[in-house]
């Protein structure tokens, strides 16, 4: 049982003899002794809950419990939960983990077995391991990636027909300034580079915007979550990854030079005497 597998800094475990005699004793971890008992002289104290009171016989590493680290935990016996504070004798949780050298999978069949069993056979007992309900998280984000996926796709759609809507009504609005520079010399390719740098700039500053707007939100994050001790002690970090923020700026780039690419090639197809000629 889960018991079993904490590592005690102190005191003692407990005992089937607390629970046959529905001791009021509590096993806590080291963060709950910190909180409670400065001085880490904990062993012996009495902790006063609301209708219980325990005295603490042990404490215990702080634990993972389903994959997940929880650092203020405190375990009483189960017959003192229920006859003393809960009432009743219903357990809605075991947690369990399997010896040294069997699987998962047997361990489950194995306590499903054993339930039915108990239950006459009615399936009103479900069983499941971490490694199941990891993967049921990870479908839930994969579905939940996809959908984002697709509205960053259309984001990115609609504001690349933006910068092609943009980059047009600025080659209109320059059909002079382009037919002089052909008239001096111009080649039509320094014309499609100018108008893809321009429209590559455009996208580029956008994607700048955005990742500042990205960092202070994350330092926000960060300092509000410390403030409030939420929903640990150091807060929640929000990193900014540099790396994929310059990934980011560059891919906006390069969204600017994809749909800024016909807005250039107009440019650069104008006869320099039409071009001359419009008002």
């Amino acid at each position: 049982v889960i018991l079993n597998a904490m590592t005690l800094t102190k005191g003692r475990h407990i005992s089937a003899q607390d629970q046959t005699t529905m001791s009021s004793v509590a096993l806590i971890s080291e963060d709950v002794e910190k909180g409670l008992f400065p001085a880490g002289d904990s062993i012996g104290k009495i902790i006063q809950l609301d209708g219980l009171t325990v005295e603490v016989i042990g404490v215990t590493k702080n634990l993972e419990l389903m994959g997940q680290r929880n650092t203020k935990v405190m375990f009483i016996p189960l017959s003192t939960a229920n006859s003393k504070w809960l009432g009743g004798d219903n357990v809605d949780l075991i947690l369990m983990r399997a010896q040294k050298g069997l699987t998962i999978n047997k361990v489950m069949d194995k306590i499903w077995e054993s339930l039915m069993l108990r239950s006459g056979g009615r399936p009103i007992y479900n069983v499941e391991s971490s490694e199941n309900v990891l993967n049921i998280f990870q479908s839930i984000l994969g579905v939940i990636g996809m959908i984002l996926s697709g509205i960053a796709a259309l984001s990115l759609l609609v504001g690349g027909i933006g910068v092609m809507n943009i980059m047009l009504v600025s080659v209109t609005e320059r059909t002079r300034e382009i037919g002089l520079r052909k008239a001096v010399g111009a080649k039509p390719a320094a014309i499609m580079v100018q108008f893809l740098i321009e429209s590559a700039s455009l996208t580029l500053l956008g994607g700048l915007i955005g990742m500042l707007i990205a960092w202070g939100f994350g330092n926000v994050l960060t300092v509000v979550t410390i403030m409030t001790k939420w929903p640990r002690e150091g807060g929640l970090a929000a990193p900014f990854p540099m790396g994929a923020a310059i990934g980011s700026m560059l891919f906006s780039a390069l969204i600017g030079v994809v749909f800024g690419f016909y807005p250039a090639a107009r440019a650069a197809k104008l006869h320099p005497i039409e071009a001359l000629r419009s008002e």
